[in-house]
């Protein structure tokens, strides 16, 4: 649990520049929480990345095969790829996030569903810093 002051939460997040927050790909700033409301342990989290990393290895992805057609997403969508996401770095993170998140579903190319799991991962965090 994080014992810090709110305040100095924010005064760090105003320092975090935006190149050097590009550079991360997937993005999750947590939010402190009561003890009670706590219902996954680190262990299972643990248990659940390797399962998925068992299962890439017997699918034996090749994340540069996985496709991803911009003309495929809705307009909605390619409007945010286009103008909203800041920078190419972002924009780029957001694809490499979906690709993941299609071939983790066993998909050789990337539906609207996956993107927009992907800006929740790259584009909403980064929204969150500006607020």
């Amino acid at each position: 649990d994080c014992d810090k002051a709110f305040s100095k939460c924010i005064k760090y997040r105003e320092r975090l520049s935006g190149p050097i927050v590009d550079r991360f790909d997937v993005l999750y700033f947590l939010r402190k929480t009561p003890r009670a409301q706590k219902t996954i342990s680190l262990l299972q989290i643990r248990n659940e990345i390797q399962a998925i990393r068992d299962k890439l290895l017997n699918q034996q992805v090749d994340f540069n095969k996985v496709l991803f057609q911009v003309e495929n997403l809705s307009s909605l969508n390619q409007m945010r790829l286009r103008d909203e996401i800041s920078s190419l770095r972002r924009q780029n993170a957001s694809i490499r996030v979906a690709k993941t998140i299609a071939a983790i579903n066993g998909r050789d190319r990337v539906l609207e569903s996956d993107f927009d799991l992907a800006l929740s991962f790259c584009w909403t965090p980064i929204l969150e810093l500006k607020i």
